[in-house]
């Protein structure tokens, strides 16, 4: 079988559910937004530091969903 660098596509099984997802700026909460936009939730972050690391996220989120879904960041300042 030959090999290909083309990602197997996931069957987008959260289209049409919605996920808030806290501490999503860095880490595991990162890689839980990101793969809840590929499997085709909406998602929303939140954070309580670093805005630039959120927003590099959601820029992940948007990739890895092909744009299909849209990604919002919350912040609540303490």
């Amino acid at each position: 079988m030959p090999q290909t660098d083309r990602p197997i596509p996931f069957p987008s099984r959260l289209v049409g559910q919605y996920a808030l997802v806290t501490g999503a700026s860095q880490g595991i909460g990162r890689a839980v937004a990101v793969r809840l936009a590929q499997e085709g939730a909406t998602v929303a972050i939140n954070y309580f530091d670093h805005p630039g690391k959120a927003e590099e996220t959601l820029a992940l989120a948007r990739t890895a969903s092909g744009d299909r879904r849209q990604a919002r960041s919350c912040h609540r300042p303490g």
